[in-house]
């Protein structure tokens, strides 16, 4: 096996253990995800990666990071439900978010540009991150895994390596707005940890 091969799968393997790993704490109660956004993920993932098969450049190790994406959200996904973690209740963004993927698919449909409609996409998984952000950054508690956000995170960058050796645009792009938005998440989360050691240092 080459080293693009060796990081793509474990780009893999990492992030079904991840995936199994967040579905464990959910089934304990330790975290309560948002069924909601997770199918909006679903959604997006799945549009991002009919796109980019689609394109020229195209290819399943570049591209490993959305690959695996699609599975491991869509596995997460129906876990979440089955067990009934989370609600499945749509707010104003949300609903927003998915009208937009469904304009990006009538786009696409109809010209077939699948460049500018897996761009757009990515633009789509950056901004469905937003009600994250501002959860966490407001938070007083951290609500979040950060273990399970530092695996993500070192998946991505194992992902990274098969696309910027294949040059696979397209595929480096998918995975650096991924890398992009997670090390938000983990900023976000020592935030509040070194404000919480903080104020437990006061006292």
């Amino acid at each position: 096996m080459t080293a693009r091969d060796i990081c793509a799968l474990a780009a893999a393997v990492t992030a079904a253990a991840c995936a199994c790993r967040y579905c464990q704490l959910s089934f304990q109660n330790k975290i309560r995800p948002v069924l909601a956004m997770w199918l909006l993920f679903c959604v997006a993932v799945s549009l991002s990666f009919g796109t980019y098969i689609s394109s020229d450049q195209h290819g399943l190790i570049a591209g490993i990071g959305n690959t695996v994406d699609l599975v491991v959200v869509w596995a997460t996904f129906g876990s979440l439900f089955v067990i009934k973690r989370g609600r499945l209740e749509f707010n104003r963004f949300e609903t927003g978010c998915f009208i937009a993927s469904g304009l990006i698919l009538i786009f696409w449909i109809y010209t077939g540009a699948h460049v500018i409609a897996n761009l757009a996409l990515q633009a789509i998984m950056i901004i469905a991150y937003f009600p994250l952000f501002k959860n966490l950054y407001k938070a007083e508690k951290n609500t979040e895994p950060f273990w399970v956000w530092m695996g993500v995170l070192t998946s991505a960058a194992f992902a990274l390596y098969p696309a910027v050796a294949d040059r696979n645009l397209l595929a480096i792009i998918y995975v650096g707005r991924a890398i992009i938005c997670i090390v938000l998440v983990l900023g976000l989360i020592a935030r509040i940890k070194i404000r919480s050691h903080a104020a437990h240092a006061r006292f």
